[in-house]
C-alpha cells in the first residue's frame, strides 16, 4: 500500500485537486523504482498537467523532488539532479 502523507507537507496542502490527482498517479507509478525508471511518468505526469492548462509552481516542484529523492541513493539523487537541471536549461 501507498503511503499518503506525502499529501500533508506543507507546499502541497493546498494543492489544486487536479493536480494532486496527477501528483497521486506520478507517486504510484513511481514508488520503488530506479530514476531512470520514473523519467517516463514524471514527462507524462508534466504532460497531463500541460493539457489542463497547468503546472506544478516553484514550491511544489521542490516539495515533489524532496519527495521523490528521500528514498534514493546517492547516487541516484545526484542522477536526478543532473537530470533537473538539463531539464531547466531546456525550457530557457
Amino acid at each position: 500500500m501507498i503511503n499518503n502523507n506525502w499529501l500533508e507537507h506543507p507546499s502541497l496542502v493546498n494543492m489544486d485537486k487536479r493536480k494532486k490527482v496527477v501528483l497521486m498517479n506520478l507517486m504510484k507509478e513511481t514508488q520503488g523504482k530506479k530514476m531512470n525508471e520514473c523519467m517516463p511518468a514524471i514527462m507524462k505526469a508534466n504532460n497531463t498537467l500541460r493539457s489542463q492548462g497547468m503546472a506544478f509552481t516553484q514550491q511544489e516542484n521542490t516539495a515533489i523532488i524532496q519527495l521523490m529523492t528521500a528514498n534514493m541513493t546517492p547516487q541516484e539523487q545526484m542522477q536526478f539532479q543532473m537530470i533537473q537541471q538539463m531539464m531547466g536549461r531546456m525550457k530557457k
